[in-house]
Formats: structure tokens, sequence, C-alpha cells
């Protein structure tokens, strides 16, 4: 995802628009930058790195109606650009366009695999997300802290939501093969072990800002350890459980992804979007 954004970015660079352009022009600035709307709403961690506000608040919603609404977004989005005339483009605004069209299919399909059925892999995942985000970010403000605050509220949220992706995975028998089941989850006892005042949810609390009187900073990070013994302690666990008793003994017993209903279809996807620039 990220990529993605680092692409919508790129090219919204590159379009600066007047009303003296081609139509075909301002077309293809507006579908660019709708779809850099799209990327931040799917994508709030990136979406907060790039200074939206709103999005430091907010985890990825991998719920299926989500995804749905997505889905129809992108479809829309690539009507519009197939609305366009690409002979008023320009030869650069041409390549944008391909680029464009290209990676909305990629999307698109993305989407039709639900890959939210697989989350998390050999080393990382939605159970290591948190911890990530947690060591890169800096607060510098109230604004910043509550922010943090709503992110580590919204957190058992979040692993509810994946863990019915993992489920619809079981049921369909889309599923991580043993061996990284294991590796998750001895990670996953690791976190739900540690005694809640060493979480790494804590590190942005770790140096007060100048900006914020001692009395606040020590309310604030009070209030991020209550939520996570209270609330992020018991998600954690809930996820080492369902790793034990579901979804490890449901794992697939071979590596290969070709192995799963549907898997050849889904690996040639994958070879095709990982390994295109």
């Amino acid at each position: 995802m990220p990529r993605r954004l680092l692409l919508a970015f790129s090219l919204l660079v590159s379009f600066v628009t007047s009303a003296a352009d081609p139509p075909a022009e301002q077309a293809l600035s507006s579908v660019i930058a709708e779809y850099e709307r799209i990327l931040k709403q799917v994508d709030p961690i990136s979406a907060g790195q790039e200074g939206d506000r709103d999005a430091l608040r907010r985890w990825p919603d991998v719920r299926p109606g989500a995804a749905r609404e997505n889905r129809m977004r992108l479809e829309a989005l690539a009507g519009e650009l197939a609305k366009i005339d690409t002979r008023e483009l320009a030869a650069g605004s041409s390549l944008s366009y391909a680029l464009l069209a290209r990676q909305i299919a990629f999307d698109i399909e993305r989407l039709d695999f639900d890959l939210d059925r697989v989350a998390f892999n050999n080393d990382s995942g939605f159970h290591t997300l948190a911890d990530y985000v947690a060591r890169t970010t800096t607060l510098s403000s109230r604004e910043d802290a509550e922010a943090w605050l709503a992110r580590l509220e919204a957190l058992s949220d979040y692993y509810d939501q994946n863990l019915a992706n993992l489920r619809r995975g079981i049921r369909t028998k889309l599923t991580q093969p043993k061996i990284v089941v294991d590796r998750v989850l001895d990670v996953a006892r690791r976190q739900a072990a540690t005694p809640p005042d060493g979480s790494a949810l804590l590190a942005p609390f770790a140096r007060r800002p100048p900006a914020l009187p001692e009395a606040d900073w020590s309310r604030y990070r009070s209030r991020a350890l209550a939520l996570v013994r209270e609330r992020i302690r018991p998600a954690q666990r809930a996820f080492v459980r369902f790793l034990e008793q579901e979804y490890g003994p449901a794992a697939r017993p071979e590596l290969g992804l070709r192995t799963v209903p549907g898997g050849e279809q889904m690996y040639r996807f994958l070879a095709r979007a990982e390994t295109t620039t």
C-alpha cells in the first residue's frame, strides 16, 4: 500500500492543471486525485505519516463491507479513466494514464481474491502492525497524544476484524502453513505475556514533549497503560487462544500456495502484482 501511495503522489506532482489544459488532462488529474483519496482511506497508516490528522486516529478497516465499498469506488474510478480520450494526452500523461490504469486493475483483482483472509505472514501481520507504528510514532502535541490514544482504543476492534477474516479463511480452506502459524504463535504468546507497563505500545510516551505539562503527560500515559491492560491484552490473549484452538489445527499441511483452492490463480496474480513497477 505505501508503494501505491507513492505512485499516486508521484503522479499528482506531475499534474498541475489549469483551465487552459485539454479536457483529457484535467480529467486525468481529477482521477489521480480521487485515487489518492481512496488510498488514504484504505491505508490510514501511510496517510497519517503523510500528514493526515484524521488518519492518525485509525487502523485499516478490514471488514468485508469496507472491501466491497472500496471495490465499487475503484470500479467507478476505472470507468472514469476509460472515458478519457488518450489522444489528447501529452506523452508523459499517457504514461501516467497507463500506470494508473494498471494499478487500479491490480487493486480490483486483489480484492477479488479476498486476501484479507490471510492476515499474517511469516514475519509480520496485523498483530505486529501496532508495535511497528508505536516505534515510529512521535508525540509532539496534545493532538498527537489524543490521536495515539484513539488508535489504542480502536486496536481491540481491529483484532476482532482480523480474527473474523482468519475464520473466513478457515471456512474457505485458505490458511497459512503450520510452520508460519507456529512462528506467529510464538510472537503472539510473547506479546500477550509481556507486562502491560512493558508494552511496545507505550513507546510513544517515552519522552515528554516540551509543549505538554507533566500532569497532562502523566494522565495520557496512564490512560494508555489502562487501555493496554484492560482492552489490548485481552484481545492479544484471545488471538493466542484462537491460534492454538482454531487456526493451528486448520493450518494447511504444505507450504505451497498452489495447494489451496484457487491457489494457482492467486500465486500468478501475486507474482504479477509484486514483481512489476
